[in-house]
């Protein structure tokens, strides 16, 4: 993940995920939340985004239905961290690219 702010709002935010699909996914869209506010709303976007686009493997360990709800929570939980930094670069592990 990659999140920048400038003057308390969005100026990049990138959003990246593996371990769900057969191979890294970016998540698109994420263009649309610049100049946002970093606040619920915005939290809950990326949430929605995620859940949406993310399409867990099969296992017989855990539900794709409960590894996209994981997925989206955990986003969410990072956007948000990321943003009360003020704006930490990048944090996650996620490729920037």
């Amino acid at each position: 993940m990659r999140l920048a702010l400038a003057g308390g709002r969005i100026a990049d935010l990138r959003v990246a995920l593996t371990g769900t699909n057969s191979r890294p996914l970016r998540v698109a869209g994420a263009e649309a939340w610049i100049g946002a506010a970093p606040d619920e709303t915005l939290f809950a976007a990326v949430a929605k985004a995620v859940q949406k686009q993310v399409s867990p493997m099969r296992t017989t360990l855990t539900s794709s239905y409960w590894r996209r709800s994981v997925a989206g929570v955990l986003a969410r939980r990072l956007v948000a961290e990321l943003a009360a930094r003020d704006g930490v670069a990048s944090d996650g592990g996620a490729a920037d690219g």
